[in-house]
């Protein structure tokens, strides 16, 4: 029997394909601690039934209309009210920088190392972590065990005494994934769309915005106890 706490992180990831025409590459995770999972997904499902929105129905920054506005909005307050529980935190890459061929990798596997170092920044060596994927297609399996290894190894945890197996799930299937689409989303939103015609999506990148009391900018942290956003840079790709 586990008598250690545990903290659970729900990753994701928006234009993470390397020719997709988007500038930045966005992973992100909203992580809470596994005591606090059913009131969190008793409270989206309320909110779910108070705005009449099918509680079998995923929502998603993709499906963000103004019909839903509110919903989201509600969603983004109670994510940043001190009674969630909740935490998130993202990595962000400027793919016009990225140069695979020099380090031997591919773009898949460049991905992976971006979701170790995210990871790896929040992992608790004193709590069990279990880490949730969002299936990104059919083949990430072995991946995600790669992944899995290698945070063990990091942390000498060869009897997954802080890691517990990485679980592939359907982003459906778990409502606080829902949270970490809309976030990261948001994030690419702001930072790849230069046209921004959807209204309600602006108005809720703004009511973030309010929320960390700070712009969601181009090559600038940000560094909060509930928001926290990083570029990545790298010595041969960035400079300053």
């Amino acid at each position: 029997m586990d008598f250690k706490e545990q903290i659970n992180f729900y990753c994701d990831e928006s234009c993470y394909l390397e020719h997709d025409k988007s500038r930045y590459m966005v992973l992100g995770m909203v992580y809470c601690p596994r005591s606090s999972y059913r009131e969190i997904k008793k409270k989206i499902l309320e909110l779910k039934d108070r705005h009449h929105i099918n509680r079998s129905i995923e929502t998603k920054w993709s499906k963000l209309s103004s019909s839903a506005y509110l919903y989201y909005k509600d969603l983004i307050e109670y994510f940043f009210s001190p009674y969630s529980d909740m935490s998130f935190n993202s990595i962000v890459v400027d793919k016009r920088y990225l140069k695979h061929e020099e380090f031997n990798q591919t773009h898949n596997e460049f991905y992976y190392k971006i979701m170790y170092y995210m990871i790896s920044y929040k992992i608790n060596p004193f709590c069990l972590n279990k880490i949730y994927i969002d299936e990104k297609d059919t083949h990430n399996a072995e991946r995600v065990r790669v992944l899995e290894k290698i945070l063990k190894k990091h942390y000498l945890d060869y009897f997954s005494n802080i890691i517990k197996p990485i679980q592939v799930i359907k982003s459906h299937e778990i409502e606080i994934m829902e949270l970490t689409d809309i976030l990261t989303g948001a994030i690419s939103y702001e930072l790849n769309d230069k046209d921004k015609k959807n209204t309600s999506k602006v108005k809720i990148i703004n009511l973030i915005q309010d929320k960390i009391k700070d712009k969601i900018k181009s090559k600038e942290n940000i560094n909060s106890s509930k928001f926290d956003l990083m570029f990545f840079k790298h010595k041969e790709h960035y400079h300053g």
